[in-house]
């Protein structure tokens, strides 16, 4: 394969690296079966998470799953801006491995620490507005945006270890922590939906806002430090 990519080159009159267009091509096919894998977690835990629901709605009643919900969709909008930020770690990243492995880490470096920087910034602001609704005596308001607060800190810090990941075209660690995640996750929500008395059960509930988020931060510690 190699001498007949050489052979064709030269025929046109240019040299290319053969390791690199095997690096390519190897590349691809992580993405192929990478992205397969990171997709179908996502099914088998959108799945896992509509039962939930369904479940959750008839335990704490309509009002409490829609705090539930408009909570954490909110942590989703805000959220995506860390994974667009996760994207460019993870353009950049792979186009440094073309150039050079330090040029990619050196990338990788830099968006970690603006994305870092980033989730700290609204990690704090969420955490002033949930101690003002301390002080004005909204309980579940302070309850919310401190969970709100937690989560988005870890899903930035999540979403470093992400991007540096699909950079380095390692889809299968993103697809297997996000798999665990959502297990975790909603066998918490049952147990506590089963077994946890009034009012804990509607607190416990909603701080799977964050939970989730968190699983996903130290499973993406475990799996990059084997795999980056």
């Amino acid at each position: 394969m190699g001498t007949n990519l050489i052979a064709d080159n030269i025929d046109n009159g240019t040299i290319k690296d053969v390791r690199d267009l095997e690096y390519e091509e190897a590349a691809v096919k992580n993405m192929l079966t990478g992205g397969t894998f990171v997709i179908l977690a996502g099914l088998i835990g959108g799945i896992f998470g509509w039962l939930l629901g369904v479940f959750a709605s008839r335990i704490i009643g309509p009002s409490g799953y829609a705090i539930f919900t408009i909570t954490n969709s909110f942590v989703l909008v805000i959220s995506s801006i860390s994974g667009g930020l996760n994207q460019s770690i993870s353009k950049y990243v792979a186009e440094g491995l073309v150039s050079s492995k330090e040029q990619a880490i050196l990338y990788s470096k830099s968006g970690t620490l603006s994305t870092t920087i980033f989730g700290i910034l609204l990690f704090s602001i969420f955490l002033v507005i949930s101690f003002i609704s301390y002080l004005y005596g909204q309980i579940l308001y302070m309850y919310i945006y401190l969970f709100i607060a937690i989560a988005l800190l870890f899903a930035y810090l999540r979403d470093n270890i992400y991007g540096n990941l699909a950079g380095f075209k390692k889809f299968n660690p993103i697809a297997i922590i996000n798999l665990i995640s959502i297990i975790i996750s909603v066998g918490f929500g049952f147990i506590t939906l089963l077994y946890i008395p009034e009012p804990f059960k509607d607190i416990l509930y909603a701080s799977q806002v964050f939970i989730f988020v968190v699983v996903q931060y130290l499973l993406s510690i475990f799996y990059g430090k084997r795999f980056l």
